[in-house]
C-alpha cells in the first residue's frame, strides 16, 4: 500500500552521495507532494516488483523501496486513483529523524488527511467532517477533543473492570466453540468482544440491549470497509493488479449500501450515550454532531484499532514460544498477587509484559501510517541527507 497506484514510482531530489545510506524503521509516514510522474518502463518494472512485495506484506515493501532508492526519503504514488484523489503523489518518510515532522502541527496541516490522499464522503458520518479530519487550527477540533477527553477521564475507573469482564467473555466463547466444534474463530469473537467493550464504556449497556442486537461489530466492520476500501490491497496472487485497481482504487464505494446500517448504529448511540451528548450540548456542540463524532470515535478509532491490535498481539505472543509464555505468566501472577489485583499501578510493574506489548505494536502498529500536508517551505532531514519540501506538498 505504501506506494501503489498504477505501478508508478519516482525519486525525490537527491544527490548520489545522499543515496548511499539506508536505514530501516518500523513506521511509515507521508507528507503530500506534487509534481510530474515519469512513467518510464524502468519505473513500471520497479513498481511491479514493489507490488509483489506489498502482496507478501507491508514491511517487505518498505524494505525493498529503501533498497531500490538507497534512501529513507523518496517520492512515490499511493492509492486511490484519480477519481477519488486529485493527486496520488506523496513523499515517503521512513526513518526516525524525518518521521516526527508529521506530529508538528505548526509545520504540517492535518485537514482531511486521516486516510492519506483522499477523504471518504461525509455521507458516512452524517454529513459532518468529524474531529479526526479536522486540523487543530479549526475551532471544533479543540471543542470536540475536550468533550471526548472529558468523557474518557470520567470513565477511567471503568477501563480495567470492563476490559477484564470482556476478556472473560472472549475466552469463555473461545473455549465453548473449541469444545463443541473443535475449533474457534478468534478474529470474529475478538471483534464482538471489542465492540461490546467500547459500547459498554460509552453507553453503560451491552449493544445487545439495543436494536443492534448481536450485529454491532459486523455493522461497524462493513461501515469501515466502505470507507477504507480505496486503500486496501487484497494481496491475492491470482488477482491481476489492474483488476484490483479497477475494483477498489478507481471509484469510491457508495455510502448508500451502508446507510441503513449506519442509521441503526447512530440511533443506538444517540439513545444510549445521553450523558455524553448532554455534556456536548452544554459545551455548545449540536447534539447530532456530537453523536456522529462519538460513533466515529467508538467505531473507527477505538473498535478499528482493537480489531487490528488483538489478533496481531495474539499472533506474535503465540508464536514466541513456551519459554516466553511461562515468563509472562510468572510475572503477571506475581505482580497481581503483590498488588492485590489488576490496576494501572500493577501494570506499570510488569516490565516484561509491557516490553512484549510494545514490541508487538512496533512490528504491527494498528495505525502504521501518518499523513500531513506542508504548511510552508521546509527542509526535512534524514540520518544522512536533507530534502526540500515545498508548501502544499
Amino acid at each position: 500500500m505504501v506506494a501503489q497506484t498504477h505501478g508508478m514510482f519516482f525519486l525525490a531530489r537527491q544527490t548520489h552521495e545522499e543515496m548511499q545510506h539506508m536505514i530501516r524503521v518500523p513506521c511509515t509516514s507521508f507528507v503530500h507532494c506534487s509534481g510530474h510522474v515519469d512513467v518510464g518502463q524502468d519505473l513500471i518494472r520497479r513498481g511491479n516488483h514493489i507490488r509483489k512485495a506489498i502482496k507478501r506484506g507491508g514491511r517487505s515493501s518498505s524494505t525493498l523501496e529503501c533498497t531500490s532508492y538507497q534512501s529513507t526519503v523518496f517520492r512515490a504514488n499511493m492509492p486511490p486513483g484519480p477519481f477519488m484523489a486529485s493527486n496520488p503523489n506523496v513523499i515517503v518518510l521512513l526513518d526516525s529523524i524525518s518521521f516526527p515532522i508529521l506530529f508538528d502541527t505548526s509545520k504540517v496541516e492535518k485537514r482531511n488527511v486521516l486516510d492519506g490522499t483522499y477523504m471518504p464522503s461525509t455521507a458516512f458520518t452524517g454529513g459532518y467532517r468529524v474531529c479526526a479530519y479536522l486540523d487543530p487550527s479549526e475551532t471544533n477540533h479543540a471543542l470536540l477533543k475536550r468533550l471526548f477527553m472529558s468523557a474518557l477521564a470520567a470513565r477511567h475507573h471503568n477501563f480495567i473492570p470492563l476490559f477484564r469482564s470482556s476478556l472473560s467473555e472472549l475466552f469463555t466463547s473461545l473455549e465453548d466453540d473449541i469444545s463443541s466444534k473443535g475449533e474457534a474463530d478468534f478474529n470474529d469473537i475478538s471483534d464482538n468482544m471489542s465492540f461490546n467493550f467500547v459500547f459498554r464504556l460509552f453507553c453503560d449497556k451491552y449493544p445487545s440491549e439495543t436494536a443492534l442486537g448481536s450485529q454491532g461489530s459486523s455493522i461497524v466492520t462493513k461501515w469501515l470497509f466502505f470507507q477504507l476500501a480505496p486503500l486496501i490491497t487484497l494481496g491475492l496472487s491470482l488477482l491481476p493488479n489492474f483488476v484490483e485497481d479497477l475494483l477498489l482504487h478507481t471509484f469510491p464505494l457508495p455510502s448508500i449500501f451502508v446507510k441503513s446500517d449506519y442509521k441503526k448504529l447512530y440511533r443506538a448511540f444517540y439513545a444510549s450515550a445521553s450523558s455524553i451528548l448532554d455534556e456536548a450540548e452544554s459545551m455548545g456542540i449540536k447534539r447530532d454532531e456530537a453523536c456522529h463524532n462519538l460513533v466515529f470515535l467508538a467505531g473507527f478509532n477505538a473498535y478499528g484499532g482493537m480489531k487490528a491490535l488483538f489478533p496481531s498481539l495474539i499472533k506474535w505472543v503465540g508464536s514466541a514460544g513456551e519459554k516466553l509464555h511461562r515468563e509472562l505468566a510468572d510475572e503477571i501472577r506475581t505482580v497481581v498477587k503483590a498488588e492485590g489485583g489488576v490496576s494501572f499501578a500493577a501494570l506499570e510493574k510488569m516490565s516484561l509484559t509491557k516490553s512484549v506489548v510494545y514490541e508487538a505494536l512496533r512490528i504491527d502498529p494498528p495505525v502504521p501510517f501518518q499523513y500531513g500536508k506542508a504548511k510552508e517551505d521546509m527542509v526535512i532531514h534524514s540520518h544522512d541527507a536533507a530534502f526540500e519540501i515545498k508548501k502544499g506538498r
